[in-house]
């Protein structure tokens, strides 16, 4: 159970940047919330490998983890996309350097004002060839659905291990856990829920629902690659 903590721990940096990146969108057009739009971008590049560190620190010493990230790891570096971003993140806590360097305002097809901003050509040799020819918004969608397909994968790989629900599922399926050793992991008494009358299905999906609870992140992976947690598609 302790990792299992630690990785939905690791969700919190899933949150933060999917926060930074509504944050760079809803900037609104007055000049001094450029400077702001730079700041959020900055946060949103540190958050973004926030997420890659923490996965690693929950996971740690879980069999076949090292390999598994081996080799999503790999393709990563020949992303160009994410190359972009980690040197960019680099760039920015150690020099201070901001990527968004203009922007425009103008108004989309329902007639609303929009601030599009672009990023800054800066010729480093660690980032020349690298940068976005897409908008800065766009760059950074696209740039964190690759990181969500990623814990995606780690969930269809690893969920009887860090998934609560599946955890659980996997306990009282092929893990030879009881009811009663789950209540106990829960820190309830053993056998709080064997009560007369109550059949075992009926303790299974009591049970099951304190591991449900604790589920908040789906509607990330809805909203940004139309699947649950484990690459189901919505319906």
């Amino acid at each position: 159970m302790k990792c299992n903590e630690k990785f939905w721990n690791s969700r919190r940096q899933n949150k933060r940047n999917r926060l930074f990146l509504i944050k760079i969108r809803g900037i609104n057009t007055q000049s001094r919330f450029f400077l702001g739009a730079r700041f959020y971008l900055s946060a949103f590049t540190s958050a973004s490998r926030s997420i890659t560190f923490s996965l690693q620190a929950a996971m740690k010493g879980i069999p076949d983890f090292k390999n598994w990230y081996e080799q999503h790891q790999n393709i990563l570096k020949q992303n160009d996309l994410a190359k972009y971003f980690v040197e960019v993140r680099n760039l920015s806590q150690k020099v201070g350097y901001y990527p968004l360097s203009s922007g425009r305002i103008f108004r989309d097809e329902e007639n609303q004002i929009q601030v599009q901003y672009f990023f800054d050509y800066f010729l480093d040799e660690k980032i020349d060839g690298l940068i976005p020819k897409d908008d800065v918004i766009t760059a950074c969608k696209k740039y964190f659905v690759l990181l969500l397909e990623l814990i995606s994968d780690c969930f269809k790989t690893f969920g009887y291990i860090i998934d609560p629900v599946e955890y659980f599922v996997y306990s009282i399926t092929a893990g030879g856990k009881s009811l009663d050793d789950i209540e106990e992991e829960l820190g309830f008494p053993r056998k709080w829920t064997d009560i007369e009358g109550i059949p075992y299905e009926e303790r299974v999906k009591m049970l099951r629902h304190h591991f449900e609870k604790d589920v908040t992140i789906d509607y990330v992976f809805e909203k940004y690659l139309g699947t649950n947690r484990f690459g189901d598609k919505i319906i």
